[in-house]
């Protein structure tokens, strides 16, 4: 009787834990989610205002930065 209790109770810590972390995880996806489509429309807003001459200037840095 003592041990199918303890599997039981067992079972469902186990399920918690995995509930816990697949709820955390998936709101850290979100986040992620929400910050990669903020950048794309900061992106986007700032070749919107944007002179053509600096946008390429910025785009120049951008590219030495990624070689470094």
């Amino acid at each position: 009787m003592g041990i199918e209790v303890a599997l039981i109770v067992f079972s469902l810590m186990i399920n918690v834990l995995c509930f816990v972390y697949i709820t955390k995880c998936s709101a850290t996806l979100e986040t992620v989610f929400e910050m990669l489509a903020h950048k794309k429309s900061t992106e986007n807003h700032l070749k919107m205002y944007d002179t053509p001459k600096r946008f390429r200037a910025r785009t120049y840095e951008k590219r030495e930065q990624s070689n470094e």
